[in-house]
């Protein structure tokens, strides 16, 4: 039995700002949340009534932590 520890890096292609532009945001908490090593994921968008994420992957931040 291993006991190798799983980190999820910022290059992984589900972490790519092109994988989540355009979507909606509660597809893409749940879709990062699906991803092993995510106990849990928040998108903030601005302006707050925004439904989606930009189309535009350069207009869209990820932080990890």
């Amino acid at each position: 039995i291993s006991n190798a520890e799983y980190r999820l890096m910022s290059t992984n292609p589900a972490l790519q700002p092109s994988a989540l532009a355009g979507k909606p945001r509660d597809e893409v908490e749940s879709q990062l949340r699906s991803l092993e090593g995510v106990e849990s994921a928040e998108v903030r968008l601005r302006p707050g009534w925004l439904g989606k994420l930009p189309r535009l992957s350069d207009h869209i931040q990820i932080e990890l932590k």
